[in-house]
C-alpha cells in the first residue's frame, strides 16, 4: 500500500469516531477556476482492443491510438526514496464494516488470498490493503515496505503478534522468491499468518486511514493550486457521504494513492489522487458516489489506452467495473 491523502479533512467526525482509444478528457494543469466537463464513456471496446486480441507476429510497429487531445502529463513523476512513516497514536475507530467489504472485494471471502505473491515483482502482498513485504535480500525498494509498518502499528496498540512474526519485521520477509513462497503455502507459519490477518481486518483499515491522512502534504505537492482545490473539494464531499470513506479506502487498496512514480503509463497515473482530480464536483450523497465511480472508470479507461499493447489490460476491465459498481449507497448495509 502506498501513502495517500485522507487528512484533507477531519475524518474522526465521521464515526466519532484491453488498450482503448476513447475520447476522454485529460486534466491539464491550469490556473483558471473553470472545472472541466467529461463526456460519457463507452461500454464496449473496439475489436482491436478485445481482451483476447493478439496482434500479428509479423508486425513490429507502434500502435496508433487516436485521441481527442494531445496527452500531457498531469505531473511529471519524481524519483523518490521511500521511507517508513511514523504514524501518530490515534484512537482505533470501528471500521469493521468497511474492512469486511474491502476483504470481500480483495479475496471473495477466501482468507488464503490475504497472503499472496506479487505477479509483477519479487515480494509478498498481504492483508486487505496490499501491504508489501520484501524479501530480506531485496535491494531495490520501489514502494514502501508497508507490512512491517503495519506490524509495528498493531504492536503499539496492544496486539500480540505470532512469536515468529514478531521477530521478523526488521529482517524482511521469509520467502526469497515465488518458488519459496509457493512451497510454504501450507506450512504452519503461513496458516497462522492467514488467520492473524483475518482477525485483524479492522486494525488494517485503521492503518490505511492513518496512512492516508499522513500522506496528504506529499500527495498534494504533485499538483498545482487549482488542482489541489479540486482534490480537496471532492475529498470533503465524499467524507460527508455515507459510504464515502469506504469508497476512498477501497480504491486506495484497489489502485493505490497515486504517489508511486512507477504507477504511470505515458506519464499519467491512476491512483486515488487522479480520480479525485477527475471527479466532477457535486453534492454529498448518492451523487458523489456516482461521480467518483464515473471518474474512476474514466481514469482506468485512460490507463488501458495508455498501456503497452502487450500488457493486454483491457482483459481486466469487466472485473474493474464490477468493483467500481460497489460504490453505491447502502453497500455496507447489504453485507
Amino acid at each position: 500500500m502506498k501513502q495517500v491523502i485522507l487528512s484533507l479533512g477531519v475524518v474522526a467526525s465521521l464515526s466519532a469516531c484491453t488498450v482503448v482509444p476513447v475520447p476522454v478528457a485529460v486534466i491539464q494543469p491550469k490556473s483558471t477556476t473553470t472545472v472541466a466537463h467529461y463526456p460519457a464513456l463507452p461500454n464496449t471496446l473496439p475489436v482491436a482492443y478485445h481482451p483476447n486480441y493478439a496482434p500479428s507476429p509479423t508486425l513490429n510497429r507502434a500502435v496508433v491510438r487516436p485521441q481527442t487531445t494531445a496527452p500531457k502529463p498531469i505531473t511529471a513523476p519524481i524519483a523518490r526514496v521511500y521511507q517508513p512513516t511514523v504514524l501518530p497514536q490515534t484512537s482505533v475507530q470501528d471500521l469493521s464494516a468497511i474492512a469486511e467489504k474491502i476483504y470481500l472485494n480483495e479475496t471473495a471471502g477466501d482468507r488464503q488470498k490475504l497472503v499472496r505473491w506479487h505477479n509483477g515483482g519479487n515480494y509478498a502482498v498481504l492483508g486487505i490493503g496490499h501491504f508489501t513485504w520484501y524479501p530480506n535480500n531485496h535491494q531495490v525498494y520501489k514502494q514502501n515496505d508497508t507490512f512491517p509498518e503495519l506490524l509495528h502499528y498493531m504492536q503499539m496498540r496492544g496486539v500480540t503478534l505470532p512469536a515468529w512474526l514478531a521477530k521478523r519485521p526488521a529482517r524482511g520477509g521469509p520467502w526469497k522468491n515465488r518458488s519459496e513462497f509457493d512451497s510454504a503455502l501450507n506450512d504452519a507459519q503461513m496458516l497462522e499468518l492467514q488467520a492473524f490477518l483475518a482477525r485483524t481486518k479492522n486494525l488494517q483499515a485503521n492503518f490505511m486511514l492513518d496512512h492516508l491522512k499522513q500522506a496528504r502534504p506529499e500527495l498534494l505537492s504533485q499538483f498545482n493550486t487549482h488542482e489541489q482545490a479540486i482534490i480537496n473539494q471532492n475529498y470533503q464531499t465524499l467524507i460527508k457521504t455515507p459510504e464515502g470513506l469506504y469508497v476512498l479506502l477501497d480504491y486506495l487498496s484497489f489502485k493505490g494513492d497515486g504517489l508511486n512514480p512507477n504507477d504511470r503509463y505515458r506519464n499519467q497515473g491512476w491512483g486515488l489522487a487522479h480520480v479525485l482530480l477527475t471527479m466532477q464536483p457535486t453534492t454529498a450523497g448518492a451523487r458523489a458516489l456516482e461521480a467518483f465511480r464515473l471518474a474512476a472508470e474514466d481514469v482506468l479507461l485512460q490507463r488501458i489506452a495508455n498501456a503497452p499493447l502487450e500488457r493486454r489490460e483491457a482483459r481486466f476491465l469487466n472485473s474493474w467495473r464490477a468493483r467500481l459498481n460497489t460504490y453505491q449507497a447502502n453497500t455496507l448495509a447489504r453485507l
